[in-house]
């Protein structure tokens, strides 16, 4: 299958969202390549214990798994795909 979005995840990313971060105001916690800490245990399937506690495999998660759950959680249940391409 084709990833007509990959353009677009790939503006979102490198131009809007960068490498990681995060601020403790933020309720969205530890955050990199745009994915929280909150989307990164739902992809993996594992329980969100702590903010905290997914600093680091947040800021270690490579761009490929950043990328992926970009198109299973927005662009598959978006039907991405499905849109004309302009």
């Amino acid at each position: 299958m084709q990833r007509v979005y990959q353009p677009f995840i790939e503006r979102v990313i490198h131009r809007y969202e960068g490498g990681y971060g995060w601020n403790k105001k933020d309720p969205g916690g530890p955050t990199n390549f745009g994915i929280t800490c909150y989307d990164l245990a739902e992809h993996r399937g594992q329980k969100m214990t702590s903010r905290s506690a997914w600093v680091d495999p947040v800021r270690n998660m490579p761009l490929s798994e950043a990328e992926m759950i970009y198109a299973t959680k927005y662009a598959a249940a978006l039907h991405f795909n499905d849109l004309p391409v302009h």
